[in-house]
């Protein structure tokens, strides 16, 4: 089910929670029709019962407003995602099927592909993050997420800052119970802007139990990433994702998650990255896109 066929379900239940206001309102309408009597006020904290039924009102409209705020998180500004993820994705690789014991000598030969693009200065440097809020209609949850990365290698000749990335590429991610393994697919920048950066993120996700060593669960996610700058020096991340099963079928709604990334050390040059040489494949990259006039002298 999608989020547009749990919509209906969303409005029902709102429904259900307004009903008891929409009694209140026509209870108080009731009362004010006939009248009033003095040793109803005994006792009532605002004075009359007018002001009793008008202090419940508030409260539930309070309880409507917060719900209301939960379900805009949960559906990503309120209204269904605009975000057209694939119907079905490629199998996992047997060798990281549940159950069986996990070896990072299965994982794949990693930078075989590789690319480079433009990002915005304040998304540049080494970041670190701690955690994510998963928004769904019940509420936040807060998880362990804990992990580094480092964003732009390169500065052309007008002083513009570039990143270069290649995949499939591991990363590991620490969590209460597990270590995640995440083989990113595929990477892809789909927007940059002064004050946005977004890119797009096919992956497979290989939960490892810490005490046994085995594969708990394994899946696999098409994401898009949206970035903005926060206070000192942070990155504020909404991430929407879909999931899919090991053989490749969706298991998931879109789903939405907020994060923040610290800035830990600014921008620097890196010439050397896994035993590339980033500054002649970028020099290579500018010529080879007609940006000439872009590429750095030499140091």
């Amino acid at each position: 089910m999608d989020m547009m066929q749990c919509r209906p379900l969303i409005i029902v239940y709102c429904a259900l929670l307004a009903w008891p206001t929409l009694l209140g309102v026509a209870a108080l309408g009731e009362q004010l029709k006939g009248g009033v009597k003095e040793e109803e006020t005994v006792g009532n904290p605002s004075g009359s019962p007018q002001g009793a039924l008008l202090d419940q009102l508030r409260q539930q409209l309070l309880e409507l407003k917060q719900l209301n705020a939960r379900l805009e998180k949960a559906t990503v500004g309120g209204g269904a995602s605009k975000t057209v993820f694939p119907a079905s994705v490629s199998a996992v690789d047997q060798k990281f099927r549940p159950r069986k014991l996990f070896s990072e000598a299965d994982l794949p030969a990693e930078d075989t592909e590789d690319g480079w693009y433009k990002i915005p200065y304040w998304r540049a440097g080494k970041f670190h993050r701690e955690k994510q809020i998963n928004h769904s209609l019940t509420g936040d949850t807060t998880v362990t997420s804990r992990v580094d990365h480092v964003y732009g290698m390169q500065q052309d000749k007008s002083g513009g800052i570039w990143h270069h990335t290649s995949w499939p590429h591991v990363t590991r991610v620490e969590t209460d119970k597990y270590d995640e393994y995440k083989i990113i697919n595929r990477y892809e920048p789909v927007k940059c802007e002064p004050n946005e950066f977004a890119f797009k993120v096919s992956s497979t996700d290989i939960d490892v139990n810490k005490t046994t060593g085995k594969i708990e669960r394994v899946t696999k996610q098409e994401e898009i990433h949206h970035y903005t700058p926060g206070p000192e020096g942070s990155a504020l991340g909404e991430v929407e994702w879909k999931g899919y099963t090991a053989s490749g079928e969706p298991n998931t709604t879109n789903e939405h998650s907020s994060v923040e990334e610290m800035q830990v050390e600014p921008f620097r040059i890196i010439n050397s990255w896994r035993k590339k040489d980033l500054r002649a494949s970028f020099k290579k990259y500018l010529l080879s896109h007609g940006m000439a006039d872009l590429v750095p002298d030499d140091e």
